[in-house]
């Protein structure tokens, strides 16, 4: 205890997140990759949960090494009961308060960064300007995320947490026009976690969906999408990375669709794809997509709908967006079409333009800086 405490009084900024620790992909990785990162110039200090290194974790990132666990099936299970998981997520965020007080309590210079919406409002807290929030999805501050992911637990603690009027509000990400002042920094990749496949011989591309098949994620798209176009059977591959979700019927027709090859939970699917490849990106609520700044780096193209973070890349000459509205299957086809139709040396100078927008806008001495001048303020 005396050893935790010293590292809590020697600290510059401390880290926190809510939950078990994990390697997943999400905030898990990206607090720990920002831990990491902060490190280099600062004494950090990071709730446990908040893994060492995690860009450097292979096979298990997304959770590869769960999948076939019986353990981890049975907590799933347990924890998809509706009563029992309030209560599980009501211990983890009380679990998460007691650490951030006891930081703040024992530390009372160092700046708090979280990234979870879920901390108890406290007057003491929100006076001495100490508290930054990251906020990874697109919305407003105060716009509750509880439409997302439901629940009367994170419901209730997300309106405690906007009484907050004093911290200092983070988005990945510039959103336009909001209710109050924010910073944009976006997440910091690694070049050297990102290498160059490039294909042999002239092939048709590759689409790729990274993520939780969802229709929050844009999983209903990619159907309907794959039901309209006819570029799927010849021109155009179709692969899914990721976890299945809760809607059935969406699981259902992922598995049986004769033109989308489903790839399961893959361990940094990047890995996977070719320069050239084409990575979709559907979703309705990123704040950055990790996986689109990695297909990126790795030399893919882009092709996705309007959003905050896609629009932050739209300069790029790899990068091809459609307005969201009620015509967007229809544009994602005829942009598809237009893309199945170039050369593969076409689309590879288009992906090696990508990866050279990526490796300057998000790396890591151009994030450090933005994060020192925000926590020295």
């Amino acid at each position: 205890m005396f050893e935790y405490l010293k590292e809590i009084r020697s600290a510059d900024v401390g880290l926190f997140l809510a939950g078990i620790k994990t390697d997943k992909i999400g905030p898990p990785i990206s607090m720990s990759n920002l831990a990491d990162l902060l490190s280099l110039e600062m004494r950090v200090f990071r709730t446990k949960n908040i893994v060492f290194n995690a860009g450097g974790l292979e096979g298990k990132v997304g959770g590869v090494a769960e999948s076939n666990n019986i353990l981890t099936k049975v907590r799933n299970f347990v924890k998809s009961i509706y009563f029992i998981r309030q209560v599980y997520l009501l211990y983890c965020f009380v679990k998460f308060n007691l650490c951030v007080y006891l930081f703040a309590f024992v530390n009372k210079q160092a700046k708090i960064i979280i990234t979870q919406p879920f901390l108890f409002y406290t007057s003491m807290l929100d006076r001495c300007d100490r508290l930054v929030y990251i906020r990874r999805g697109n919305g407003d501050w105060g716009c509750s995320l509880s439409t997302i992911y439901p629940g009367i637990v994170k419901y209730y603690l997300e309106k405690i947490f906007y009484k907050f009027e004093r911290c200092s509000l983070v988005y990945l990400v510039d959103i336009g026009t909001v209710s109050r002042k924010y910073s944009v920094i976006p997440n910091h990749f690694e070049l050297s976690d990102f290498g160059l496949k490039e294909h042999r011989l002239e092939v048709k591309p590759v689409v790729c969906f990274v993520g939780t098949w969802c229709s929050r994620k844009g999983g209903d798209l990619i159907l309907k999408l794959v039901e309209k176009s006819s570029i799927f059977s010849n021109e155009i591959d179709i692969n899914v990375y990721g976890a299945l979700g809760i809607e059935s019927h969406l699981n259902e027709a992922l598995t049986n669709s004769e033109y989308i090859s489903y790839k399961g939970t893959v361990a940094k699917p990047y890995h996977n794809l070719f320069v050239g490849d084409v990575f979709i990106s559907v979703s309705k609520i990123e704040g950055l997509q990790r996986s689109m700044i990695e297909c990126m780096l790795s030399g893919c193209l882009v092709v996705g709908i309007e959003r905050p973070d896609t629009l932050s890349v739209k300069d790029c000459s790899g990068v091809f967006l459609v307005p969201d509205s009620k015509n967007v299957v229809n544009d994602l086809d005829y942009t598809l079409t237009k893309i199945s139709q170039m050369s593969c040396d076409q689309r590879k100078q288009l992906g090696i333009a990508n990866r050279r927008f990526a490796q300057e806008k998000y790396s890591p001495k151009e994030i450090l800086e933005k994060w020192r001048k925000l926590l020295s303020e």
